[in-house]
């Protein structure tokens, strides 16, 4: 039977960032940043988005009526931007490709690939939430960011950091070689699944330890993440 749900007492209602936190892609051809991290301290308040273009959609018309006889839709690409007023090295390594030569910081002289995980936290008043954060995550960014080096008697000297969000797997494939706690996602023969019994030692595909996840896209370019914890070194 479907159910009714009034949402006004469960809303979770999202507004002034806590953390963004950029972590590095060490190649351009994985699919997990597991570069140095960095957890932004200076952005510019409200310069801060995550917006999606919007969809594209084609009709393939009938000749016979106005109604037709599909509608193709493509989803918009998802852009992140902010502006960061702090331009101490490895900032600027990070997000803009600048190199250190010496004592001096040296700009790119010709644009190359660079690929970051982009994380917007807020607090979660959830009651089920355990780190007590959420986070809007895209995976994978790949980077168009320029300097602002203008207005320097009213304005700071800054990276503004801009991006289009690429495809990623939602989850690792399984393997048997693995261990896996309860909540734990996997792909396996095109299917997710995610743990309901921890698998302790490694070893081959036990059904009963699993749950699949029914419609889920094998890739994603953004998701929410709830008991969002920080990264740590």
């Amino acid at each position: 039977m479907a159910k009714v749900t009034f949402t006004g007492k469960t809303a979770r209602k999202l507004s002034n960032p806590k953390y963004i936190v950029v972590t590095e892609f060490l190649a351009s051809d994985t699919e997990e940043a597991n570069g140095d991290s960095y957890i932004l301290e200076d952005v510019l308040r409200d310069t801060t988005s995550l917006p999606q273009d919007d969809n594209e959609r084609t009709d393939i018309e009938r000749e016979t009526s106005d109604t037709p006889i599909k509608s193709i839709v493509k989803l918009g690409k998802r852009n992140v931007s902010a502006t960061v007023n702090d331009w101490q090295d490895d900032v600027a390594k990070a997000l803009a490709g600048y190199v250190l030569v010496g004592n001096r910081l040296v700009a790119p002289s010709s644009y190359k690939d660079k690929y970051v995980k982009f994380a917007t936290v807020f607090n979660d008043d959830d009651a089920d939430s355990t780190t007590g954060l959420i986070a809007a995550v895209y995976p994978k960014v790949m980077l168009d960011s320029k300097s602002i080096i203008e207005s320097l008697n009213s304005q700071l000297a800054g990276i503004e950091i801009g991006g289009v969000a690429q495809d990623v797997d939602i989850a690792p494939a399984f393997s048997a070689e693995s261990t896996y706690e309860i909540g734990d996602a996997v792909i396996k023969d095109n299917k997710v699944y995610v743990c309901k019994t921890a698998v302790s030692s490694a070893g081959s595909w036990s059904e009963s330890s699993w749950d699949i996840v029914e419609n889920a896209p094998l890739k994603t370019p953004f998701y929410w993440e709830s008991n969002y914890s920080l990264p740590t070194e």
